[in-house]
């Protein structure tokens, strides 16, 4: 009797000693605060390794093992199965966690991100691209965190300084109007020039001319098909561009005409007027627009320009609520698509869809059985 009590008091101490170094390492007031992937595979590991050890070594039941650890049966199974699920992107059970994205819905994710052309695009363009056309509805942040996972990294854009200058809006289609010009080196050497004029309401590229130069003749040439394709005759336009001079001479002409009531003005530095609408829309065509089509020769882009701009056009975009230049030059509302509605729907079903995989794991068994092929691994 006497040895068996030195041995439970024994015992006792070194429990308590496992217990103190746990609770001091787990529970520290500065790991709290930590919510950083490493510290939370420390604590799944570590929360283990003391479970085994209370097991095997101290023979603790289960439940008294969770008593002093101050978890559950559920807290348990999910250490168990946390990071160990090869189906997902999370490693995470789709059993205990319903509430990510379902396999279906994470292999539309990942086809996205992989696809040809999308992949070229920045994350939120994807993502508006997997809303309208793929039904993947999730939040943009939600889009984000899956991304990482996948790519594990996001490009993230350059932070430029801001001059503060006028910010130019316009309240109705064709109200406003941006042009500028733009220098492409093709891979060839040739160097050629190509001349926009968007829309300030829809972001939408009205015209767009390539010539080797920037003689004022070939930008009055994109004026003039602008134009006549949108039937802007005897409308008020504000034309807003830079005081190059490709800007000046055949331009100005034109605009003196009596059909055309257009009226020129100077967005630069000086004027304290913002251009930088279309001088975005470059940026964004030399980055992601050309890395698709490619810059083969002068001949290649005259030929493949006008497939560019319909891109473009179509191309859904965030700020736009997922619509399209297009569309939002047609006047189609954000309402009449109900992404809200939609996105509420598919929240419902993806909890229970997640909640019935097809898989090896009991639905509601939390701790006595462990079906799951997972579970009976070891954590790294």
């Amino acid at each position: 009797m006497l040895k068996e009590r030195k041995q439970k008091k024994s015992r006792e101490k070194e429990v308590a000693k496992l217990l103190a170094s746990y609770y001091k390492e787990v529970y520290n007031p500065e790991n709290k605060k930590r919510k950083d992937r490493e510290f939370s595979i420390h604590y799944q590991k570590r929360t283990m390794e003391v479970v085994d050890e209370m097991m095997r070594k101290y023979d603790y039941s289960l439940e008294e093992t969770f008593d002093m650890l101050e978890i559950n049966f559920q807290k348990y199974f999910h250490l168990k199965t946390a990071g160990r699920c090869p189906a997902t992107l999370s490693k995470n059970c789709l059993k205990i966690a319903p509430n990510q994205l379902t396999i279906d819905e994470q292999k539309a994710l990942t086809d996205l991100l992989n696809h040809p052309i999308y992949k070229y695009l920045p994350v939120n363009h994807i993502w508006a691209i997997g809303q309208r056309e793929k039904g993947l509805m999730i939040s943009l942040y939600t889009f984000y965190r899956y991304t990482i996972l996948y790519r594990g990294y996001i490009r993230k854009p350059k932070i430029h300084h801001r001059i503060d200058t006028m910010k130019v809006r316009a309240n109705y289609p064709y109200q406003k109007l941006h042009m500028d010009s733009t220098m492409v080196k093709c891979d060839d050497g040739e160097r050629v020039w190509i001349h926009f004029i968007m829309d300030n309401f829809s972001r939408k590229i009205l015209g767009a001319v390539i010539d080797n130069s920037t003689k004022s003749m070939n930008v009055a040439e994109n004026v003039i098909k602008s134009i006549k394709k949108y039937k802007l005759e005897n409308r008020n336009i504000e034309l807003y561009c830079d005081d190059g001079p490709e800007n000046r001479g055949f331009v100005e002409n034109l605009l003196k005409q009596e059909n055309i009531k257009i009226r020129k003005i100077i967005a630069n530095h000086s004027t304290a007027i913002s251009n930088n609408m279309i001088e975005h829309f470059n940026h964004k065509f030399k980055s992601y627009i050309l890395n698709i089509w490619k810059k083969h020769s002068a001949d290649y882009l005259k030929e493949n320009i006008d497939d560019m701009m319909d891109f473009y056009n179509n191309l859904y975009m965030p700020i736009y609520k997922n619509r399209s230049p297009n569309e939002v030059a047609d006047g189609i509302k954000e309402e009449g698509l109900d992404m809200k509605k939609q996105m509420e729907i598919a929240q419902k079903l993806r909890r229970e869809k997640n909640s019935c995989y097809d898989c090896s794991l009991p639905r509601t068994d939390w701790g006595k059985d462990f079906e799951c092929p997972a579970a009976k691994n070891e954590v790294d």
